[in-house]
Order: structure tokens, then sequence, then C-alpha cells
């Protein structure tokens, strides 16, 4: 999936699987149709816009507070 034009991170936490994107309407059919193709079955999706503080952190790897 981290090969899918427009990933920029996959991670797995518990049941939920978190794909980081770089545009929603452009990639996330493909991440969708990738899912299904392989018989991933999926129940809901949510899409979060990132924070200042996330792009901050993902940037430099430190919190605001280091």
């Amino acid at each position: 999936m981290r090969a899918l034009p427009g990933v920029q991170s996959v991670e797995i936490l518990g049941g939920t699987l978190r794909i980081g994107i770089r545009d929603l309407a452009a990639d996330s059919p493909g991440i969708l149709r990738w899912l299904v193709e392989r018989g991933y079955p999926f129940q809901h999706v949510v899409s979060e816009r990132a924070s200042l503080e996330t792009v901050f952190l993902t940037l430099t790897g430190r919190s605001l507070r280091d």
C-alpha cells in the first residue's frame, strides 16, 4: 500500500488502519479499491485534517514542547 500514489504513511493500531495521504479526493479512491481487490473488508472510513502540531511533529520529529 505504501507504493500507492499519494500514500505518505501507513500504520495499524489495534483494529484500525491509519493512512496518511496528500489529497483526499484524488488518493482515497485508489486506496479503497486496493483494499477491496485484496479482500480487506472495511466498515467505516473517517477523514480528518491534520492539526498544526501534527504537521510540525511529522516534519521535525519533535513536539512543540521539546
